[in-house]
């Protein structure tokens, strides 16, 4: 249906024909025509425009596998050639003449046996005994002369080695002494020193309490303030008063309070000395 009240059918031009024609009322409604209004056939209309290609059929099944050709004939094996003569055997030469053999040298005398290291004495209570000296190793057997040239002569044996002395017997170790008793701890006394500062309008404040007398090395220390309400301690330490920068090597005779102080209080640095 068209904005315009027509009606409109894409596909009617290339439908197939027929001899019956269509008419509508004057509602619009389509219908057969009365045979009276029908009119004469009219012509063949225009062939249409070519549908789309079809889809592409599948690929046909391959076909079998024809059979295998009958094999050749086998070639006619070649003659074997003849087997040549074998060749004449060479002249042996003559032996060599064998050498002389030297003669044989001298067995050497066999080193007198060394005499049996003395047994060392027995140790006293608690010390090692000494060990017994080493027996003399007996003297090497001289070598047979060489004989004249031709073969080297056999070197003699050597000489049998003489006993090791047998060692001394160990003395008994000494028993442990027993142990001393550990003595008293010392007490320690310590001297208290202490300084105080007054807030006055409040913010940083810094109080250090310093050894005095014999006493000049501080072992602890504490901080205390009249208001805890109003100062809150930021550092508590060894030494003097750190402004900036990395903490040095401290005083060993100070301790230094540090407080942040809402004002009107007073701090004070204890420092206990030894």
């Amino acid at each position: 249906m068209q904005g315009s009240g027509s009606v409109v059918i894409p596909n009617l031009p290339s439908a197939s024909t027929y001899t019956t024609g269509v008419c509508f009322d004057a509602t619009g409604t389509l219908g057969q025509c009365a045979p009276a209004s029908a009119g004469a056939t009219g012509g063949t209309g225009p062939v249409g425009a070519p549908g789309p290609a079809g889809p592409t059929g599948a690929a046909g099944s391959v076909g079998a596998t024809g059979p295998t050709g009958a094999a050749g004939l086998t070639g006619v094996s070649g003659n074997t050639g003849a087997v040549g003569s074998t060749g004449a055997a060479g002249i042996t030469g003559p032996i060599g003449n064998q050498g002389v053999q030297g003669v044989t040298g001298a067995t050497g005398s066999s080193g007198a046996t060394g005499a049996t290291g003395n047994s060392g004495a027995t140790g006293t209570t608690g010390a090692t005994g000494s060990t017994g000296a080493v027996g003399l190793t007996g003297a090497v057997g001289l070598t047979g002369a060489a004989g004249p040239p031709g073969a080297t002569g056999s070197t003699g044996p050597n000489g049998s080695p003489g006993l090791t002395g047998a060692a001394g017997a160990t003395g008994p170790q000494g028993s442990a002494g027993p142990t001393g008793a550990t003595g008293a701890v010392g007490a320690l006394a310590l001297t208290m020193f202490s300084n105080s500062v007054a807030t006055g309008v409040g913010g940083g404040a810094t109080v250090t309490a310093t050894c005095g007398g014999a006493t000049t090395t501080v072992v602890s220390g504490g901080c205390h303030t009249t208001s805890i309400t109003t100062d809150g301690a930021s550092a508590s330490y060894m030494g003097d008063p750190v402004a900036a920068g990395p903490f040095g090597p401290p005083a060993s005779n100070k301790w230094t309070c540090s407080y942040g102080s809402g004002g009107g209080t007073t701090i004070t640095a204890f420092a206990y000395c030894k």
